[in-house]
């Protein structure tokens, strides 16, 4: 059992943690979508992908690919640029929590090649 020492110093630690608590939640969150992961991987694989070229690769309709890459902009795994009437996006590689994902899922050889070998068996 704790002291009350023990509970006063952990309830600090995770009041002091819970906006990073909170970004990562989103991030997660977003992620556990099958076709967010599946665009996620791209943009690791791609350094820019406008919605036409996700909603292509993936066969999907644009609004679809919009509507998902809007989440995951929100979660902030991805960054949005503007160019005219189309809308592109980056992986927000500047950002620790996402740099520490990135890293995790090339340790784990989660590739987009390698999840497409993974769906056609």
């Amino acid at each position: 059992m704790l002291t009350k020492k023990q509970i006063k110093e952990l309830k600090d630690h995770v009041h002091r943690k819970e906006e990073r608590n909170e970004a990562l939640a989103r991030m997660f969150d977003a992620l556990s979508d099958p076709t967010r992961f599946r665009m996620f991987q791209l943009f690791l694989e791609c350094e820019e992908l406008c919605v036409t070229d996700v909603a292509e690769i993936l066969d999907i309709s644009v609004p679809a690919a919009s509507q998902q890459l809007k989440i995951l902009d929100f979660a902030g795994l991805l960054l949005k640029e503007r160019m005219g009437q189309m809308v592109c996006y980056r992986a927000r590689k500047e950002s620790a929590p996402v740099v520490s994902l990135i890293n995790f899922l090339k340790d784990k050889k989660f590739s987009f090649k390698n999840l497409l070998s993974f769906y056609s068996n």
